[in-house]
């Protein structure tokens, strides 16, 4: 099987020694964009653990929307890998495979699968969805749906075996090594931070594209084409910065953004803000006052900045004003930095060579001690890996039944 792991002009893994997260993409030769049905299975099937194409056991799908896509990708890579196979046509010289090595193994691995034998698999349905189109799926009983489910998500499981195998499991692993560092990175500014001031008023805000007809928020002609726009929504990170920067001077305490990619929404940045207590303690008009400056000068193209403090009930906010001493300090500090420090696939897979999609402040060189009256109280101990939990199972705990993140 042939390895992931491949020359430069098949796929590009760059690192970094800085602290912000080293960008990692998948691209062809000469630039040329993987088919993006391809693109779109190699990037669901390589996640960790694994994303099955149909969820059989809950109602409540994790990826509600986000999913069609790896259902249709999933469906039309059947459909095209039965029509090679059942017409004897060579894959990898029809396909152009070549141009990147997971292409290879997604196209192996699918005509591997749809012409074995299989123990979890009825025969009766290999033979009906061989080329078999998302619509046709749509159209069968619902007996035959789940039979179908079935033997798609055994057909996910064995593409990312066989990834896993290729050279994807390194790849992963230094993905999720690289998260933890940027997680830690940013934990400890924050622990700096708390110890350096009594109180800090946390806020989140995220930058985005507006939904329009059609929606192509989410959809890149070509590599280059994703390239082009994700330097564009760089550019807007940059000068998004420097009005926070020009606003709040030296009461900005810390900061940290990442440029995501998701399937529906496109290319869009979170932001993680932390100011002076002491001067900002107004938890909705703060971030309000930075989304509307945002909005003035950047979004003359219709892009907008929500502000997610005002969907937070005031007894139950998180992003509000934190004293040191609070209890729930590193609750609440985890669960965001978990949230913005994630494996983003997309945007690791995609992005141009030394672009970065993550920054946060730096440590600083403390050389004097805080100034001010002694405190009363002690901080909260951090223990980094306890606290890195989604703040979902907070809320859960304290009963936060209208919590919204």
């Amino acid at each position: 099987m042939k390895k992931l792991i491949h020359p430069a002009s098949s796929l590009d893994v760059s690192t970094s020694t800085e602290d912000d997260e080293a960008p990692v993409y998948m691209r062809g030769a000469d630039g040329v964009v993987l088919n993006s049905m391809i693109q779109n299975v190699v990037e669901w099937t390589l996640r960790t653990p694994h994303v099955y194409p149909f969820n059989l056991e809950i109602h409540k799908q994790k990826y509600k929307y986000e999913i069609v896509v790896y259902q249709k990708s999933i469906f039309e890579l059947i459909y095209e890998v039965s029509f090679l196979v059942g017409r004897n046509i060579d894959i990898s010289s029809e396909c152009f495979v070549e141009i990147n090595p997971a292409a290879l193994v997604v196209l192996e691995g699918t005509k591997e699968w749809l012409t074995a034998k299989h123990k979890k698999v009825n025969e009766w349905v290999m033979h009906l969805i061989f080329e078999m189109s998302y619509n046709e799926f749509r159209i069968q009983s619902d007996d035959v749906q789940l039979e179908i489910k079935k033997a798609v998500n055994d057909l996910s499981l064995f593409l990312h075996k066989n990834l896993m195998q290729a050279g994807g499991n390194d790849l992963l692993h230094s993905f999720k090594r690289n998260s933890m560092e940027c997680y830690k990175q940013l934990m400890l500014v924050g622990e700096q931070s708390w110890t350096q001031h009594d109180s800090i008023l946390l806020i989140r805000l995220d930058w985005g594209e507006p939904y329009r007809v059609p929606d192509m928020r989410a959809k890149f002609a070509s590599q280059q084409d994703y390239e082009a726009r994700f330097k564009q929504v760089s550019a807007i990170r940059d000068k998004m910065l420097k009005i926070l920067r020009k606003m709040f001077k030296d009461d900005l305490v810390f900061f940290a953004w990442k440029i995501e990619c998701a399937p529906i929404k496109g290319l869009h940045i979170h932001w993680l803000i932390g100011l002076n207590g002491a001067k900002h303690r107004d938890r909705i008009n703060v971030p309000r006052m930075i989304a509307e400056k945002w909005d003035e000068k950047l979004g003359a193209d219709g892009a907008y900045t929500r502000n997610p403090s005002i969907r937070q009930k005031h007894e139950e906010a998180t992003l509000r004003v934190i004293n040191y001493s609070d209890p729930l300090l590193w609750r609440i500090m985890g669960g965001y930095v978990d949230y913005l420090t994630k494996v983003d696939y997309l945007t690791r897979f995609r992005a141009p060579g030394k672009m970065r999609s993550f920054g946060c402040t730096k440590l600083k060189e403390i050389t004097a001690s805080k100034k001010g009256p002694k405190r009363s109280k002690k901080m909260p101990k951090l223990d980094m890996l306890a606290v890195r939990r989604p703040l979902k199972e907070l809320s859960d705990e304290m009963g936060w039944k209208e919590y919204k993140a």
